[in-house]
């Protein structure tokens, strides 16, 4: 899946990304804090795939 629009949600900022021609997102972020985090990733869905919310876990060392 090419071109689909994801977004990351941390706290109260949201982040966007593209997946690329392999299907590969990449959210460029910039944590300071150490520690694990909650976050949630999201796709607004399209005509072939339904919409879709996941919480994911992010650990800074």
């Amino acid at each position: 899946m090419k071109n689909i629009k994801l977004k990351l949600k941390i706290r109260a900022k949201t982040y966007h990304a593209k997946t690329n021609r392999a299907g590969k997102a990449v959210f460029k972020i910039k944590l300071t804090k150490k520690g694990n985090l909650k976050a949630k990733l999201s796709f607004a869905g399209n005509r072939y795939y339904a919409s879709l919310i996941k919480t994911v876990r992010i650990r800074v060392k």
